[in-house]
């Protein structure tokens, strides 16, 4: 098996992170150094390893600016998860981008966007705008982690037809309550 463990990061930086993982009660530093701790503890380097999911969404987290910001926050993940024997030279530690699958989840008529959680105040358009990057950003964000010596790589969107794709379970019609 390769990952003990996947983190969905979305972000490095602590304020861009929170907008997008609202629920999150840490920052990523102190996610970083509780994972960074429980590794080190595993008694097998050959047994730490890891998976981050960043889920790139346009004009959000998809700039160059955000791929070298991940390259330099999972530094220490890297050298927690660091095993000479691995004849790869990977690290262990791999960056899974997921590029964003719309669920046009658009507002309901006479809905604004500030009764939903609205992120204007960074900048962040509400989740029912977000885009998928175009495939030039995309890989130009994994050209960049690569450039850096990252191990990373794009996962395959499967289901968006069907608005069922990672993270894009939705329905164009309401349920009735059970």
């Amino acid at each position: 098996m390769f990952a003990a463990l996947a983190w969905s990061l979305h972000a490095a930086d602590a304020e861009l992170r929170r907008a997008l993982v609202p629920t999150s009660r840490y920052t990523p530093s102190e996610l970083r150094e509780g994972l960074c701790a429980a590794l080190l503890a595993r008694s097998s380097a050959r047994r730490r390893r890891v998976v981050l999911e960043v889920t790139l969404i346009a004009g959000v987290n998809d700039e160059l600016q955000h791929a070298h910001q991940l390259a330099d926050f999972i530094a220490p993940i890297e050298r927690a998860c660091f095993d000479p024997r691995r004849k790869s030279g990977r690290t262990g530690v791999l960056i899974n981008l997921i590029p964003y699958n719309p669920t046009y989840n658009r507002l309901a008529e006479g809905e604004t966007v500030e009764s939903r959680n609205d992120m204007s105040t960074l900048g962040i358009p509400h989740y029912s705008f977000f885009e998928r990057p175009s495939w030039e950003r995309i890989d130009a964000f994994q050209d960049a982690l690569r450039a850096r010596g990252v191990w990373v790589s794009v996962r395959a969107s499967r289901g968006d037809a069907d608005a069922s794709a990672c993270g894009q379970l939705a329905t164009n019609r309401k349920l009735a309550a059970t």
